[in-house]
């Protein structure tokens, strides 16, 4: 099956034609145990590959190490490519080297390159005493603003080294502030994702809080159109689906990501069961010392991260849960301006379609009114028309009721009435036919056609 390998490599082919490579702006941030404060500095041209030499020499020390790569989109307004985090802050010769000293997982390239929705991987060794986890970790790039993030962790010294893909100097500051007052907790190997967790849900709930509401007043302004018909003259964005489509496409974000959420939980308990639970097989001596009062280094110390790191496991379980929490509660809010949009727009319809029954009902009182009438009419024509024909006909010159010695009463040439008025009527009757025929033959197709013409539009 294709599922991440152990072996954290990365192909020449991924390195290739996955990523596009341009030096932007790189910050470096760190904090091991012993450390009063975290370290932050930004890492330009040459200063990268010593920063990522130092902090390699101390993957034997428990603490964090991660190096925050700026997005090709901070300096572009309203403008978003779901792949933009391919496009990363290094040259090729860096980002390999950025491989080589945090050991990341070759996986990574698969998952910044997956773009449609969230998504949460832990490797966890099969074999081998000492392997690294590898966690890799990507938000919805559907909307601005997402982030990718790339660690390993080494269970036996508590060392964590990651790559966010994505960042801003805004985001940076914060990810900075949040690990230095994260207390103990950085020693945990997830602290990272979790200030990821609380980023993204910042950047959902403004979504939700936006969609929301425009599609809130679609819904207000067509539950409260005072007379609609089929011939109002209606704003055609108040029929639009673009905003239905947009808040299901959220909705569906929404959940999707609580699965993530999930699936961290459950590595969490993990963690702890497998590996933070094992002896440590730290070298104490490799960290002796303690700082002048004696905090980090007497509370934490070389073996006692460990405990910190369940503490933390467990407090960053039970936020989780209140995200999901939360997020319950913003899909409940998703569903709810969808259904009302769909009982709006039904309520609105049916309000057309009572009004169009109404309408048909006055056309069909008028059209009865107009057959009494015509009925009427076709009663006095009943009436007149034999005295009318009777009248017509012998009134014409064929009859001489008053003639002569040497004339007849019918002329001789009666014969042309009958024989004209036949022929007359043959012809009439047989043209309306034709047409008639014509126009009933030629109804199928036209339909055919306006149907066909309304499809491509």
């Amino acid at each position: 099956m294709d599922w991440p390998l152990d072996d954290p490599t990365f192909s020449g082919e991924d390195l290739d034609n996955v990523f596009i490579y341009a030096s932007r702006g790189r910050t470096g941030v760190c904090r091991f145990v012993g450390d009063e404060d975290l370290s932050e500095r930004s890492l330009d041209g040459e200063d990268l590959l010593p920063w990522l030499q130092d902090m390699a020499s101390k993957r034997g020390t428990p603490g964090i190490v991660a190096l925050l790569g700026d997005s090709a989109e901070t300096n572009l307004k309203g403008v978003h490519n779901p792949q933009a985090l391919r496009n990363l802050p290094f040259t090729r010769q860096e980002f390999e080297q950025v491989i080589n000293l945090f050991s990341l997982h070759g996986d990574t390239a698969r998952v910044i390159n997956r773009s449609d929705f969230a998504f949460f991987s832990d490797v966890v060794p099969l074999t081998g005493p000492g392997k690294a986890i590898y966690y890799c970790c990507r938000t919805d790039g559907t909307y601005p603003g997402d982030l990718a993030v790339s660690a390993v962790f080494f269970p036996e010294t508590g060392h964590t080294a990651a790559i966010v893909l994505g960042s801003s100097d805004r985001l940076s500051d914060e990810l900075a502030g949040r690990i230095e007052n994260s207390e103990e907790a950085f020693v945990h190997p997830l602290l990272l994702f979790g200030i990821l967790i609380e980023v993204e849900k910042k950047r959902h709930l403004r979504l939700v809080d936006t969609k929301v509401y425009h599609l809130l007043k679609r819904v207000h302004v067509l539950s409260h159109m005072n007379k609609i018909s089929s011939t109002s003259e209606i704003s055609s964005e108040n029929y639009s689906v673009d905003l239905w489509i947009e808040v299901s496409r959220l909705r569906i974000a929404l959940r999707a990501w609580q699965q993530e959420l999930a699936k961290v939980e459950e590595h969490i308990t993990m963690l702890e069961r497998d590996f933070l639970t094992r002896p440590a097989v730290y070298d104490a001596a490799s960290s002796a010392g303690s700082n002048s009062d004696g905090s980090m280094t007497e509370t934490l110390g070389p073996t006692l991260w460990r405990d910190s790191a369940i503490v933390t496991g467990r407090r960053m379980q039970k936020r989780l849960r209140e995200i999901k929490t939360e997020y319950d509660l913003k899909v409940q809010e998703c569903t709810m301006v969808l259904d009302g949009m769909a009982l709006s727009t039904q309520l609105s319809w049916s309000q057309i379609g009572y009004q169009d029954t109404q309408a048909n009902l006055e056309i069909a009182k008028d059209t009865r009114q107009d057959s009494s009438q015509m009925r009427s009419i076709a009663f006095l024509t009943m009436l007149f028309l034999p005295a009318t024909f009777i009248a017509s006909f012998f009134s014409t010159t064929f009859f001489n009721f008053q003639p002569s010695e040497s004339e007849s009463v019918l002329s001789p040439y009666i014969w042309i009435y009958p024989v004209v008025t036949i022929a007359v009527t043959a012809i009439v009757m047989f043209f309306w036919i034709y047409f008639t025929k014509r126009r009933r033959d030629q109804a199928p197709s036209l339909k055919s056609a306006a149907i066909d013409g309304g499809a491509m539009v």
